[in-house]
Formats: structure tokens, sequence, C-alpha cells
């Protein structure tokens, strides 16, 4: 997971061991096709990283679909 943060835009001025604090609480998952992940208005308490595939963010009269691709 260490190499995949490092390329990360968002986390490329971390230094190495704020990089490997980030590792540390970092909980791999995978879900299936159509899951839902959290809803719009929910409390956020999470941060997700797309290592592989994609996801679909819905909002009010609009769909945005982000790819591993596009990071």
């Amino acid at each position: 997971m260490l190499d995949y943060i490092k390329k990360v835009p968002l986390f490329s001025r971390l230094n190495e061991n704020q990089q490997n604090a980030l590792e540390q609480i970092c909980i791999r998952r995978s879900y299936k096709g159509n899951t839902v992940l959290f809803s719009e208005k929910d409390i956020g308490n999470v941060f997700y990283m797309v290592v592989s595939g994609s996801v679909k963010i819905f909002t009010t009269g609009c769909a945005i679909r982000i790819s591993r691709s596009m990071i």
C-alpha cells in the first residue's frame, strides 16, 4: 500500500514518516459492484482511496465516474 500512497498527488508532500503512518491506518477493502458506501449528507468519518476499479458518485441531478486510471 505504501507504493500506492507515494504515487497519489494528495500525499506527495508528506515526508516518509508521515506516509508510513498513513499506511499503518489504512485498511484495504474490496466491494462488489453497486455497493453503496455512503449517501449524500452522511457525516464523513472515512476516507476512501480507489486502488483499482472505479466508483460512481451520485449527487442531486448528476453522476460522476472516477476510475483508478484517473489518479
